[in-house]
């Protein structure tokens, strides 16, 4: 049985850890269009869908109204 303190090497065949999600400026307006459409319980339905949360959608619809910048977009060193 192994210990807890075993320092064996990693196991090769585990996944790497997932990149953070990445949304196209389209798939917001869609999202962003059909939210604004819904009624509470059809807004939570699709944030369960979409796997979406609600700061998202907020930090989204504040892009879209102008009342925050848009982030810079982050690139990875040359």
């Amino acid at each position: 049985m192994p210990s807890t303190n075993d320092h064996r090497a990693p196991d090769p065949q585990v996944e790497p850890q997932s990149t953070n999600r990445r949304f196209s400026a389209a798939y917001k307006q869609k999202i962003l269009a059909e939210y604004d459409t819904l009624d509470k319980q059809g807004k939570g339905a699709l944030l369960r869908r979409e796997g979406l949360y609600s700061s998202l959608i907020s930090a989204w619809k504040s892009w879209r109204d102008g009342r925050r910048p848009i982030p810079a977009t982050r690139r990875s060193p040359s």
